[in-house]
């Protein structure tokens, strides 16, 4: 994933689900901003979209989907 991301050289990387991002890299994250970087560029983890997960709001969703944007436009 590092060469991909280097290589593509993306403003920012956005995962979809705390889930893999907790199980890879930091098992305490939260939503958002995250301290580690990939491939150099900066990450950012927002919950998951299903519709499983109740306690997400669209709105909640789209916020993150925003902020994920203006971190990648930041870079």
């Amino acid at each position: 994933m590092t060469r991909l991301v280097a290589w593509l050289v993306p403003g920012a990387v956005c995962f979809v689900g705390l889930a893999g991002w907790r199980a890879a890299v930091d098992r305490n994250a939260t939503a958002g901003v995250q301290d580690e970087r990939l491939g150099g560029r900066p990450v950012y983890v927002m919950p998951s979209t299903s519709g499983l997960n109740t306690h997400s709001s669209l709105d909640d969703c789209v916020a993150h989907l925003e902020a994920a944007a203006q971190l990648a436009d930041s870079e």
